[in-house]
């Protein structure tokens, strides 16, 4: 009898301690998996305020003559939320001198934006599609040469141009893509989904080759761990784009 108690206790301690090891093991990886959900959840979060920005600078860009520094800034103000609080007009203002300066990515490499903005429509094309319109039809105003450079300094599509837009649809249409860099926020699986994307970014190709190393010099140097999201959008312009104000992007892949 005795020794039948001493084996059911020695079991039940068994188990428990059976109990305990298997917990210890699948506790962190039951951690790992909800850190890492919920980062992917607030990935796709900084996806929609990305889409909300690219929607910003072309509403900006329609009405500003496709200006690159105005289109820039309107797609900056639309992503604060993801670098501080924007729920304050004091609170607003620091995160706004944080974004301008880039202080979250460390001074050593504030060349770096976090917000950029990249138009696709109107190109060169679209400009020169435009100047051979108006060579046509003012030819006291352009240059007898229609093949020459574009070098014009009044170069510019007029948007309201009903001709023009039917011969040439694409050169009132603004088109640009923005590309955020996302902080992931969350400790240690932040920097596990870094390091992986990274990876799979240098061995498979990648959009943003020509930004890798910079990505990775900010990891290193401030611990930020930054991924670009990217996300485009059309409107039909309403002011006239000048090819002076179409700015390439300062910071962008291939």
């Amino acid at each position: 009898m005795r020794c039948a108690m001493t084996e059911a206790i020695a079991g039940r301690h068994g188990s428990r301690g059976q109990i305990l090891v298997e917990a210890a093991i699948a506790l962190p990886i039951a951690i790992f998996v909800v850190l890492g959900a919920l980062q992917i959840m607030l990935v796709q979060h900084g996806r929609a305020i990305a889409e909300y920005a690219a929607y910003c600078a072309a509403r900006a860009g329609i009405v500003h003559d496709a200006d690159h520094a105005v289109m820039r800034n309107a797609a900056l103000v639309a992503a604060l939320p993801l670098y501080g609080r924007t729920d304050t007009l004091a609170t607003f203002r620091d995160t706004w001198a944080l974004a301008r300066t880039n202080a979250l990515l460390g001074s050593s490499l504030s060349g770096v934006p976090l917000v950029d903005v990249e138009v696709t429509s109107p190109d060169a094309n679209a400009f020169a599609a435009a100047q051979a319109w108006q060579y046509q039809h003012e030819l006291d105003a352009l240059s007898a040469d229609p093949q020459g450079p574009l070098a014009y300094q009044r170069l510019e599509i007029d948007f309201d141009d009903g001709a023009l837009m039917a011969a040439h649809p694409e050169a009132g249409r603004l088109a640009l893509t923005v590309r955020v860099l996302y902080p992931l926020r969350i400790p240690v699986i932040g920097r596990l989904i870094f390091e992986v994307w990274l990876l799979g970014a240098y061995l498979g190709g990648t959009p943003w080759a020509a930004e890798l190393p910079a990505l990775h010099a900010i990891a290193d140097a401030s611990g930020v761990y930054l991924v670009p999201l990217r996300a485009s959008y059309a409107m039909q312009m309403q002011s006239n784009p000048f090819a002076a104000n179409v700015a390439s992007a300062t910071w962008f892949g291939p």
